[in-house]
């Protein structure tokens, strides 16, 4: 009797495991990040600059605080802005969300390295009419986020078309 207990015990372990996992499924990604490089670019840039972006989304899909930080740039050139594209790998696509430098924030630090930090809402996406994305609808931002469709990247004087990029993908667990 023991050993047919024990048996479907560990016939039925899996099973439970399956279902507690398949529960967690089923929550959206709050944690993203991107890894920005100059080979990231579209066209790339030999860029010895770097930097990293960390997004967390609040539990009601709200607002998503922001933490970007970039350091290696040339400390001589002038940091035009830092912002949210739509668009896939190696494709450019249009600015919805800005970090700095636009959009009614701060201007970006400047010396070749610096942090922007904050928050942003419905209110700050910028529309894209050719992309179909309206504008103060921050739950379509988070759907491309979340479907791997967005890149941030960082403007400088001598790469105004963008000196760092990298594409945002879930992160801190929640890959």
């Amino acid at each position: 009797m023991k050993a047919s207990k024990s048996f479907a015990f560990l016939f039925a372990l899996p099973l439970l495991v399956a279902t507690l996992t398949a529960r967690g499924d089923d929550k959206p990604r709050r944690n993203f990040r991107a890894d920005l490089r100059g080979s990231n670019e579209v066209p790339l840039t030999l860029s010895g600059g770097h930097g990293s972006l960390q997004l967390t989304v609040s539990d009601d899909d709200l607002s998503v605080h922001f933490v970007l930080t970039w350091q290696g740039l040339d400390p001589t050139v002038q940091i035009l802005a830092s912002h949210i594209h739509i668009g896939q790998p190696n494709v450019n696509g249009g600015v919805t969300v800005f970090f700095c430098g636009g959009g009614g924030r701060p201007a970006c630090d400047q010396g070749g390295s610096g942090t922007a930090e904050g928050d942003f809402t419905d209110a700050d996406v910028i529309g894209l009419p050719s992309q179909q994305l309206k504008a103060n609808n921050l739950a379509q931002v988070l759907q491309a986020i979340r479907a791997g469709e967005t890149y941030a990247n960082l403007h400088t004087m001598t790469s105004p078309g963008g000196e760092i990029r990298g594409q945002i993908k879930g992160g801190k667990g929640d890959d």
